[in-house]
């Protein structure tokens, strides 16, 4: 009896043994595998400093002078830095390259990506691309313009200098390399509008022809499943309803999916999409950075999921300036500045109102 309790516990200490080899293997495997993928990304630093920038700034369109930036920025500035450890801000630039080199990319979509780990959510705060605002060397124009002027570093800069915020990092997505991210989940489900349908098609055929890929039109309207070609064109609708607000709900609307339907998707397929996604991807997170917000995320088990833009409806109105069309920020920039930062670090979500239109 006592030999075989003796082989017994000799049994289970080999097998306990061989199955922490085997979780200990497996581990650094998925460590390797991902450290590998990682190398895929283009990372980009930048110079992480509070922007001192000498944009031109207009009064008459609401915007600070430099001076008055700088002394309502030092106290918020202080502020941001007590919540470093429960509020991550990242921006999140969506562009549309096109494959002419003399045709620079456009940060067609603009957001605030905020992991709350105080309130225990995830939030997206997306600013519209026509918001009139001051970009250095540029004086006063439309803010996806400081991407084009000056990439991902300018564009960061022009953020946080016109809402006073500190963010330090970015993430740049190419809209091209959604396609097989999106159908690899299995499409985005959404209820498309009569009057989208025709500008839809022609964003599909034009979204084909730029990436070579076969497509199909969408034929009717209504809830429906779109694949990888078909949401990217969704997400580039702009000439029609809205315009541009409703372009931004667009885009906010396949990032909620995506995020959701990750959440179901079989390991399994975890290295297929990010293998495909993070090609095209560019940021200024160096790879340790990354494992590190990465796995505090995932950890957290955060699942609301918070969308706002801004200005808020009511607190801005289309003005025309030398010709041209902006979204100029009512009755000033800083009620903007102001909500943005309410919104992100106190959590309070602004109200719209009646349209100044």
């Amino acid at each position: 009896m006592r030999r075989k309790r003796r082989h017994k516990k000799r049994y289970l200490k080999k097998i306990i043994f061989l199955t922490i080899i085997f979780i200990t293997i497996a581990g650094l495997g998925s460590f390797l595998y991902v450290n590998y993928q990682l190398d895929k990304i283009k990372i980009n630093p930048i110079t992480r400093e509070e922007n001192n920038s000498e944009s031109l700034s207009n009064d008459e369109y609401g915007s600070y002078t430099k001076k008055n930036i700088e002394k309502d920025s030092s106290k918020l500035y202080d502020e941001q830095s007590k919540t470093n450890n429960s509020i991550v801000n990242i921006a999140l630039f969506g562009v549309d390259s096109r494959s002419s080199k003399s045709d620079p990319p456009h940060s067609d979509c603009i957001i605030i990506a905020t992991i709350d780990y105080k309130h225990n959510k995830i939030k997206l705060s997306s600013i519209m691309r026509d918001t009139y605002v001051a970009v250095t060397g540029h004086n006063q124009t439309k803010i996806t313009e400081a991407y084009t002027y000056g990439g991902p570093k300018l564009a960061l800069d022009t953020i946080n200098y016109n809402f006073d915020l500190n963010i330090k990092d970015y993430v740049t997505v190419d809209f091209n390399g959604m396609t097989k991210i999106i159908d690899s989940l299995g499409g985005i489900d959404v209820d498309v509008k009569k009057y989208e349908l025709r500008e839809l098609n022609r964003c599909i055929a034009e979204t084909g022809e730029i990436e070579k890929k076969g497509y199909s039109l969408v034929k009717t309207s209504g809830l429906q499943t779109l694949d990888g070609i078909q949401t990217v064109a969704y997400a580039r609708i702009r000439k029609v309803g809205d315009g541009d607000f409703e372009r931004t709900e667009r885009q906010r609307l396949i990032l909620n999916q995506i995020i959701s339907k990750m959440k179901t998707v079989s390991p399994g397929k975890y290295p297929y999409i990010v293998s495909e996604l993070l090609p095209s991807v560019e940021t200024s997170l160096d790879k340790s950075e990354i494992l590190a917000v990465g796995g505090k995320f995932i950890f957290s088990g955060i699942s609301n999921l918070e969308q706002q833009r801004f200005p808020v409806d009511g607190y801005c109105k289309g003005e025309v300036v030398d010709d041209i069309w902006y979204l100029v920020p009512k009755p000033s920039l800083s009620t903007t500045k102001e909500q943005i930062y309410n919104y992100i670090f106190q959590d309070i979500k602004p109200l719209p109102k009646d349209p100044l239109f």
